[in-house]
């Protein structure tokens, strides 16, 4: 679920995660002002499957061993 004082993207779905992620999943992308019947309907969408979906996406694009690998590659064709 993303929330925050800007609003509210929503439970993250793979397909909500990126648009959500135009916006560093802030909740500005929809800024969604949600009460309490809301948030109850939001999580009612949560689908177990959703986590092991959410976990590939985070391994594959928010691993440390990644990002150090994108900057040793932008460090070493700036000594080029």
């Amino acid at each position: 679920m993303v929330y925050d004082m800007h609003g509210a993207d929503g439970l993250l779905t793979e397909e909500l995660f990126w648009l959500s992620m135009e916006c560093n999943c802030s909740g500005r992308k929809f800024a969604h002002i949600l009460n309490f019947k809301d948030i109850v309907y939001e999580f009612s969408k949560y689908d177990a499957k959703m986590g092991e979906i959410n976990r590939t996406i985070i391994e594959n694009h928010f691993t440390l061993e990644n990002h150090v690998d994108q900057m040793l590659r932008v460090y070493e064709n700036a000594i080029k």
